[in-house]
């Protein structure tokens, strides 16, 4: 994957597949090797890549989105973070052709230069994600954690 990637100069790169759930890591062979952040990262640089979609459990939570942001100069990236939920739907028309259909169970977090954004601009506070502390007055119970940036 990585020398897929590398090897040519690509404005967006969409994974859909396997995320490792305890480290900023994807696993496109589910029981092979892992694709580490700096090896990834090294090459979306490589490609120039504008936008990368990280469909694969635990991207953002791990944290892998908002630094691939970081490490990745002028791209987004967009991140699920929890284990990756989605219907799919093929069809095929009269003429043949298949059509894939996903819908997703939740929507992706976007970051941009290391912080979390909507439609581009910075927001306050970001999702937390593993190995972020968690103090006092955070109510794990009571919904989402969120970070000030």
């Amino acid at each position: 994957m990585k020398e897929l990637i590398e090897g040519g100069t690509w404005d967006v790169v969409i994974y859909f597949g396997h995320g490792v759930e305890n480290q900023m890591a994807l696993a496109p062979d589910e029981r092979g090797r892992i694709l580490k952040k700096e090896e990834f990262a090294q090459a979306l640089q490589k490609a120039q890549v504008k936008k990368v979609y990280l469909f694969g459990c635990k991207a953002g939570q791990t944290g892998l989105a908002r630094q691939l942001s970081k490490d990745v100069p002028g791209a987004t990236v967009y991140g699920t973070f929890g284990s990756l939920d989605v219907n799919w739907e093929q069809r095929k028309d009269p003429g043949g052709t298949f059509t894939n259909k996903f819908e997703f169970k939740e929507p992706l977090t976007e970051y941009t230069g290391g912080f979390q954004t909507k439609d581009g601009r910075k927001t306050k506070q970001r999702r937390h994600e593993r190995g972020d502390p968690i103090t006092m007055s955070d109510d794990p119970l009571g919904g989402e954690l969120m970070v000030d940036q």
